[in-house]
This record gives C-alpha cells, sequence and structure tokens, in this order.
C-alpha cells in the first residue's frame, strides 16, 4: 500500500505532439510546409515520439499525460489549459521544423524568454539529443511561443530537426531512431522523477 502511495507523488510530465488533425496551422505551416522528403508529415513523426516517450515513461512507472492521443487538431490554449490543470512539473512539446533552403538542418530547443528553470531543462534536452549525433547543433534558444509563455510550469519546445533536409528527415522518420530519440527524452526527465 505505501509502494502504491509513492508511485501516486511521483511527479507529472506533460507530453505535447505538435500539431494534429486536419488543421494544420502556425505561422510557418500550412499544407507545403509540413510534408517531409518521403511524403511523411510533422503530426505524424511528432505524435511517434510522443508515443515512444510515453512508453518509456510508463515503462518506469512515471506519470504522463498526453496533451492529444492519435491525430487529433487541439488549439494551444487547449494544450495549456490541460497543462495547467495537470499539476504536471515540466511541459515538453515535440515538433519538427522547416526550411525553403534544403540545406538547414539540426536540433534546437526553446524555452520562454526570462524563465531560468525552462533554460535549465532546454540545456538538458539539448546537450542529450545532440549526443546522438544525427544533426547539427542548432542551440537552446528563447521564445514567447503560446505554449511557453501559458504553461504554469517549466516549459520547452523542440524541434527535431528539419523535414525539408533529407537527412534530418529520414532519421526522424525512422522508427529505430524515434525509439533513440524518445529514449533520451527519457533519459532527462527520469533525473527528476
Amino acid at each position: 500500500m505505501q509502494k502504491e502511495r509513492h508511485k501516486m507523488n511521483k511527479p507529472k510530465i506533460i507530453i505535447d505532439a505538435g500539431h494534429g488533425g486536419e488543421v494544420d496551422w502556425g505561422l510557418r505551416t500550412g499544407k507545403k510546409y509540413n510534408k517531409g522528403w518521403d511524403g511523411c508529415t510533422e503530426k505524424q513523426i511528432n505524435l511517434e515520439i510522443a508515443n515512444r516517450f510515453a512508453w518509456f515513461l510508463a515503462r518506469h512507472q512515471i506519470p504522463y499525460i498526453m496533451t492529444r492521443w492519435g491525430d487529433r487538431y487541439l488549439s494551444l490554449q487547449e494544450r495549456c489549459t490541460k497543462a495547467n490543470s495537470s499539476g504536471a512539473i515540466l511541459f515538453v512539446s515535440i515538433h519538427c521544423n522547416f526550411a525553403l533552403d534544403k540545406r538547414i538542418k539540426g536540433v534546437e530547443t526553446y524555452h520562454y524568454r526570462g524563465s531560468h528553470s525552462g533554460k535549465a531543462w532546454a540545456i538538458k534536452f539539448q546537450d542529450l539529443l545532440i549526443g546522438l549525433d544525427y544533426t547539427r547543433n542548432r542551440g537552446v534558444k528563447e521564445s514567447g511561443f503560446y505554449v511557453l509563455k501559458h504553461t504554469n510550469m517549466p516549459a520547452i519546445l523542440l524541434e527535431l530537426g528539419y523535414l525539408s533536409n533529407r537527412s534530418d528527415c529520414k532519421f526522424l522518420n525512422s522508427p529505430s531512431s524515434q525509439d533513440l530519440v524518445a529514449e533520451k527524452l527519457f533519459e532527462v526527465v527520469r533525473t527528476i522523477c
């Protein structure tokens, strides 16, 4: 009985698989921006990695909440509301990038401007992801992204690579690579759980 209580008191992680559903919106997004070299879409890759991340957490009995299951549209406000009502201690939003210049590649991690705890988490995630050595290190950056600004807990947004770049896209669309990325995400959060 005491063991069960201990599990219940573990901190929760919010996993936000970016985009989803038929509506694909954003400052740069749209039909031409969300497809990779081989026809994969950002929303698919985001969800695959999020599901694998959740599997690692569940396997180690770390509570988590997904903002979306399956290919479903959620507004930014709905994502933040779900996170803020969860009692979670960390919000992790999973995305892939796109650029018109197909030579651009790399992983970058964002935190909200002025958030010291967000920056600390962003550095941890970025360091482990670049350790996979699949792409360039584009660094840790500040941003006013809605989901970073409107969540009550430290929040980070991962741009795991550019689907417009052939090598980034090939890596991110591979199930074995998705497992590797998800395992690195898990390695970061298990230090607090």
